[in-house]
């Protein structure tokens, strides 16, 4: 599986309410979107969402795994956005910690049938027991094309919060396709 970088973001100085990849070319079969972020939240950890094409309605429907210092738990729900669990380190967390998040979203083009969407996210550092693990899959109800990415936190992201874009196309590593 060969990717291709489609896009890249860094926060600046004064943090950003969203990260945003407008204009995806359809060209690929795959995304994916690999984020490196942290929060301005007061909070130990703040919540992941993203959205497609701009829609802050329609359902998102999620299945979670999460696991912490202290206990393991599976939630599953529904949203306006695709909830992917507080595994952003907020500002109490320990400092210059950042959180490793990578999102999966086959078949982004096609137009007859939900979007799959499928997240690994882990943050860095000595959080105590509040730190998150946490493995998601999930679909969004709307049939459209995925022509731009929304990411959000609970907060504003932090300075130095970082996201890549990459397209796949099926068989590029290599490999026949039949």
């Amino acid at each position: 599986m060969l990717q291709t970088l489609i896009a890249s973001a860094t926060v600046g100085a004064g943090g950003a309410a969203s990260i945003d990849f407008n204009s995806i070319p359809q060209t690929f079969t795959d995304l994916t979107v690999v984020v490196s972020g942290r929060s301005e939240s007061a909070t130990t950890t703040a919540v992941l969402n993203m959205r497609f094409n701009g829609l802050s309605t329609g359902i998102y429907t999620i299945r979670q795994l999460r696991g912490s210092g202290a206990a393991v738990s599976s939630s599953a729900t529904s949203s306006t956005s695709f909830d992917g669990g507080d595994c952003i380190p907020g500002s109490s967390s320990t400092g210059s910690v950042f959180a490793n998040v990578q999102y999966v979203i086959p078949n982004y083009t096609q137009t007859t049938d939900h979007k799959t969407i499928i997240l690994e996210g882990v943050a860095e550092g000595n959080i105590s027991s509040t730190v998150n693990v946490v493995s998601s899959t999930g679909r969004s109800a709307s049939n459209l094309a995925v022509s731009s990415i929304t990411l959000l936190t609970s907060s504003n992201w932090a300075q130095y919060s970082t996201a890549y874009l990459y397209g796949t196309l099926k068989g590029s590593g290599g490999a026949t396709v039949s």
